[in-house]
């Protein structure tokens, strides 16, 4: 069950982030890691969190292309750490949507 729930939160995380974007007036990413990347650039995420994000991409990348032969244990110790990941980034996403919010009242 986990990792449809990290493929679940990969690809929420990736279209709020393309909103995100969007909303600062950039153009459509041409790849998962580039709507991180973009995010680091242009919004201000956090370096060591828009690497992490950009590392479980790569994961998906491995598994949904089968680029290398999978290693099962590798992927099962990847799981809880990405759910991190994406728990940091809601609240990252969280507090720019706050600030946001904020300075449209004011």
């Amino acid at each position: 069950m986990a990792p449809r729930r990290e493929v679940v939160q990969r690809k929420l995380s990736l279209d709020i982030g393309l909103q995100l974007l969007r909303a600062d007036g950039y153009g459509l990413a041409s790849s998962y890691r580039e709507v991180f990347a973009a995010l680091r650039l242009r919004l201000n995420l956090p370096d060591e969190l828009a690497e992490r994000l950009m590392d479980a991409c790569a994961m998906r990348n491995v598994l949904t292309h089968l680029y290398d032969t999978i290693d099962l244990d590798r992927v099962v110790e990847a799981v809880d750490p990405a759910v991190d990941i994406y728990h940091q980034y809601e609240e990252w996403v969280g507090a720019m949507l706050d600030a946001h919010f904020r300075q449209a009242d004011d």
